[in-house]
């Protein structure tokens, strides 16, 4: 399966795993794990599926996340 919005993805970083659902940017929510398709970890997502390896700009330098689950 592809990532793309509405999907829910797990994935694991440096500070472990997380859980997010890939939104509309009018329905983000990050407290709430809903992240807009136009953010950094968004964009980053799009288009990838299970297994991959996403490099994910940030405020203090990339990071890399491996996408674990997508439903």
């Amino acid at each position: 399966m592809v990532i793309g919005i509405g999907t829910r993805v797990r994935v694991r970083d440096q500070e472990g795993e997380e859980h997010y659902t890939i939104v509309d940017p009018s329905d983000a929510d990050p407290g709430r794990g809903l992240i807009s398709s136009e953010s950094p970890m968004g964009r980053a997502l799009i288009g990838r599926s299970v297994g991959e390896t996403v490099k994910v700009p940030g405020p203090s330098g990339a990071f890399y996340a491996q996408i674990l689950e997508v439903r």
